[in-house]
């Protein structure tokens, strides 16, 4: 067998040497969690141990420009009524949207750790907003744009609404669909979430034809009810409830569907669909019992908060289609 020279060991000792170098050079450095810092810490809002860094998934270059982004936005917060502190719905952890008129934003994700941040430019126009971000291209998990988000007032409540979901938040937004519980597409600005909204809601004048309107209707007859026992595994009950079937004038001819919500102004109280025919429909009012006698009502259905009489169920009360998912 043939030896190699020597000036060929030392061309491919340095050829091998070079790549290694490349790939050490390439290989991210491993970081562990720092167990006193974190992102809700950085920008004073409390010690949160759930958004502490996680430098795999961005860079400490990226903490230190959305810190400093934060801060000016939270410096001059100007009086316009849209610039702010939003939220949007997820079923797990927290992602959050701030912003200023001529600071920019932050957009984190918290769900163990700060799973995700971006910043950049917020271009805001009289009826909707761009964000712009300014991550570095090379930094980990850079973000795909948003799209543009059409400002939207419903009551007293800001809403950031996609261009192309606009037609089924405005169907949400009156009752005709039930969706609440998923990872949702709008933003709410966060001081409104706990409110009550009312009416419709208010798009821009080119988006207005597609705001759509709730299903009225009448109360025709009253069922008896039947008793209902909630049970833990072992059998034990928990808690009981009298469904009672309410036979409504409208059906398919209006709109109604399986699974609607409608509120009975009269009683304070909700209705679900459960069988829809051409002209009339039928659903179930659910109410609490005590000792399986005692019927419970509440200011407050969702939350079992404010106990009242409840009132007496009567043919010719109205109802109406109202989101469950903006009123509980």
């Amino acid at each position: 067998m043939k030896c190699l020279k020597p000036s060929l060991l030392n061309s491919i000792a340095l050829i091998l040497a070079l790549s290694a170098a490349v790939f050490c050079q390439d290989e991210p450095k491993a970081v562990s969690f720092d167990e006193e810092s974190n992102w809700y810490k950085e920008i004073g809002k409390g010690d949160n141990w759930y958004s502490r860094f996680d430098f795999t998934r961005y860079t400490e270059e990226d903490i230190l420009a959305a810190k400093s982004k934060y801060s000016r936005i939270a410096e001059n917060l100007s009086k316009d009524e849209w610039s702010g502190y939003y939220i949007q719905n997820r079923m797990l952890g927290v992602e959050e949207l701030t912003w200023g008129n001529e600071t920019g934003y932050v957009r984190t994700y918290i769900y163990h750790t700060l799973v995700f941040i971006d910043y950049g430019k917020a271009i805001s126009k009289q009826d909707s907003i761009a964000f712009i971000s300014e991550k570095p291209v090379l930094s980990p998990r850079r973000p795909v744009s948003m799209p543009n988000l059409i400002k939207v007032k419903f009551g007293d409540s800001h809403f950031l609404v996609p261009q192309k979901y606009l037609l089924d938040f405005a169907e949400r937004a009156a009752g005709l669909k039930n969706l609440h519980g998923e990872n949702d597409y709008y933003w709410i600005k966060e001081p409104d979430a706990a409110k009550k909204v009312f009416g419709l809601p208010v798009y821009p004048k080119q988006f207005a034809h597609l705001v759509r309107q709730p299903i009225n209707m009448k109360i025709t007859a009253v069922g008896k009810a039947s008793l209902h026992q909630n049970r833990f595994d072992d059998g034990e009950v928990y808690s009981e409830e009298l469904h009672r079937p309410i036979t409504f004038d409208s059906g398919r001819n209006k709109g109604v569907k399986v699974g609607m919500y409608f509120f009975v102004d009269d009683l304070g109280e909700w209705v679900e669909i459960t069988n829809v025919g051409q002209k009339q429909s039928v659903g179930v009012l659910l109410r609490y019992i005590i000792n399986s006698t005692q019927e419970e009502c509440w200011e407050d259905e969702e939350k079992r908060e404010g106990e009242r009489p409840c009132r007496e169920i009567k043919i010719g009360m109205a109802a109406r289609t109202l989101s469950r998912e903006f009123n509980l």
